[in-house]
């Protein structure tokens, strides 16, 4: 009797340690509000927030306190409008932290970023700034003349 008394309690504590280890670290709260994802955020906790707006949809991963910042992941489910070269944005990830606290969107500091998606974002910002140039380098020669 003592030994099957052990046996019940091993398999007790054990599934306790179970419990605490998905709750500590493979456990999301699942929000469905834009509100909602900022009240978690605000708190640091971890949370999962898929954000479907105009243009694009995107998830969103609280995945906690590092260094005193709120580590948040910011992945592209979805480009619904746009031109081909922003396609390359799907399925990308990068990691932002924002200051605790702070309600502001990830992504609108992309200093605080790192990560493909922040890699991607920079070359069709470049590649964009490279094609205003060439579009207007005519203008842009004149504009130079003027000064020299």
């Amino acid at each position: 009797m003592k030994r099957g008394w052990k046996v019940v309690m091993g398999i007790i504590v054990l599934a306790i340690l179970v419990i605490a280890i998905y709750f500590s670290f493979f456990f999301y709260y699942s929000v469905n509000t834009l509100e909602d994802f900022q009240a978690h955020q605000k708190k640091c906790a971890r949370t999962i927030f898929i954000n479907d707006v105009n243009y694009t949809t995107f998830e969103y991963k609280i995945l906690g306190e590092e260094d005193n910042k709120c580590e948040i992941q910011v992945k592209v489910l979805q480009i619904k409008q746009g031109t081909l070269d922003k396609q390359a944005l799907e399925g990308k990830i990068m990691v932002c932290s924002t200051e605790l606290e702070s309600t502001s969107a990830p992504e609108s500091n992309l200093k605080e970023c790192h990560g493909l998606l922040k890699e991607e974002i920079q070359n069709i910002l470049i590649n964009n700034c490279h094609s205003q140039i060439v579009a207007n380098i005519g203008e842009v020669s004149q504009e130079l003349s003027k000064i020299i």
